[in-house]
């Protein structure tokens, strides 16, 4: 085109608009084509198709999108490159880096779980980058009252996962993982458990014995000795764990005092040599048991008593024909064997096989024994009542009445099946002859409790000063009416009292 008198090449079409490379201009090209009119956007503006619009995000930034992923913000500022995390990473929008990029970031727990590290229990995060500690389990181990974390939270156990203890003289126990107990294991025959350890027995536990002259103790559990004496330094012998003077000739010999061994006197002090499974030792030998030590039991007829070593046995003297052998004794014939007698009035005795002893069985109702049998009662055995003024006494066996009196032809009362003089103690409270419960309490019963004097039991029994006492002073009606209660009955409540 001609242009300032020459012609000039066409650079662009006439008009037509697009953005400089950086976008940080537009351009439009002159009516003629010969060049570009530049317009710079503005610092929160893009070109964008040949215009400057306002910028939705700044170019390059990269932050985190709501589903997780890297958004890299395009060139143009109006939109964003979505870039998705791997499966075991979570967008970190890298706060505290320079530039504040977002970016990948490895998880370092389940997101929005809980869970225990260290004895500590701990909230992951949403994003799955960062855990925030919820409480520390290791804060009580110093009180004693240990906690252990699970499942993200501190929860009170019976003992310290892994912890060792003794359980037993035999059994050590570990402590579970979680804390809620013992797994135990034994120590073994020949091993006891000390110091949370099992440790081997050298000796029987608290046992007193001789290390050559030396006299020791054994510990109580059997894993440790002390010295008690060198009896060799004392011109003495060392028995059983302890420094004495000779006590037999050598060569002697002896039965020990429970009989399970023959005793051979050795330096003055006797060795023991058990006897065989069954056997016992007598007049210093050994020999078979026929029967346990000391009891005692019946043989035709006869009482028969075990030795004191259960080698023999002693035969007494026939019980006879009036006696029976029960248990080593000679007891006497209660009854014919297997018959059927009166023990009282309203039991049976069925007698056993060996005379001594029986059986006993009641009688049914309104029955009583005689000669063995159970009959019809005509009343109570040994029973004497009143019916009006006539008194009855019945029979020991019940069968019949003994006795049947009016007491009221002989101008007297009936009391328990007898006749007594009328007055105080027939029974009756006569008050026509003056007999009121302080003159007579056998027959009108005792006064009631008035308040004025002192008892265990609380308040006074309704007695015209109760409400008042218990009013200045409760405990007389909920505890004991005290020696107090009865002197605010007689002083402040105005009671009658004598």
């Amino acid at each position: 085109t001609c242009a300032d008198g020459a012609c000039t090449p066409v650079i662009c079409e006439p008009n037509k608009t697009q953005c400089t490379a950086d976008r940080k201009a537009a351009q439009v090209c002159t009516a003629r084509g010969i060049s570009w009119d530049k317009t710079l956007c503005q610092i929160d503006e893009a070109c964008v198709g040949g215009s400057c619009v306002k910028l939705k995000c700044k170019p390059g930034k990269k932050t985190c999108g709501k589903d997780g992923a890297v958004l890299t913000c395009n060139p143009d500022g109006q939109d964003h490159t979505s870039q998705a995390c791997k499966s075991s990473e979570a967008c970190d929008p890298g706060y505290g880096t320079p530039g504040a990029q977002a970016f990948c970031k490895a998880q370092v727990c389940q997101p929005d779980t809980s869970f225990c590290a260290e004895k500590k229990a701990y909230k992951c995060a949403s994003s799955g980058l960062e855990a925030v500690e919820l409480d520390n389990c290791n804060k009580n181990d110093s009180l004693g009252k240990p906690m252990a974390c699970k499942l993200g939270a501190c929860v009170s156990v019976k003992c310290e996962p892994g912890a060792l203890t003794c359980l037993g003289w035999t059994t050590i126990g570990k402590c579970k993982s979680d804390g809620s107990g013992y797994t135990s294991t034994d120590c073994g025959s020949k091993s006891v458990c000390e110091g949370s350890q099992c440790k081997t027995k050298i000796c029987a536990p608290n046992e007193k014995f001789c290390d050559g002259t030396t006299a020791k103790l054994c510990d109580t559990v059997g894993v440790n000795e002390s010295v008690i004496a060198d009896c060799k330094s004392t011109g003495t012998q060392c028995v059983k764990g302890a420094c004495v003077k000779a006590v037999c000739t050598d060569g002697q010999k002896n039965c020990s005092a429970d009989f399970t061994a023959i005793e051979l006197c050795v330096k003055g002090a006797w060795v023991p040599t058990p006897c065989a499974k069954g056997q016992a030792c007598t007049a210093s030998a050994c020999k078979p048991k026929i029967c346990e030590p000391g009891t005692k039991s019946c043989k035709n007829g006869a009482p028969v008593t075990c030795d004191v070593s259960g080698t023999a046995e002693t035969v007494g003297n026939s019980c006879g024909s009036k006696a029976v052998c029960v248990k080593g004794a000679c007891l006497t014939k209660d009854c014919p064997a297997t018959t059927t007698q009166c023990k009282n009035a309203t039991t049976q005795l069925v007698c056993n096989a060996n005379s001594v002893g029986g059986v006993e069985k009641a009688c049914p109702a309104k029955t009583a024994c005689k000669n063995g049998t159970c009959i019809k009662a005509v009343c109570k055995p040994s029973d004497a009542w009143c019916e009006g003024s006539v008194g009855k006494t019945c029979a020991t066996d019940g069968t019949k009445l003994l006795s049947s009196v009016d007491c009221a032809k002989m101008g007297q009362v009936c009391k328990e099946g007898g006749c007594i003089e009328p007055g105080c103690g027939d029974g009756q409270c006569q008050k026509t002859k003056g007999e009121t419960c302080t003159s007579c309490p056998k027959d009108c019963g005792a006064c009631p409790f008035n308040g004025c004097t002192a008892r265990t039991k609380a308040g006074c029994d309704k007695c015209t000063c109760e409400a008042c006492v218990c009013q200045l002073d409760p405990s007389c009606c909920s505890n004991a009416w005290s020696g107090f209660c009865a002197n605010l009955c007689k002083t402040a409540c105005n009671g009658t009292c004598p």
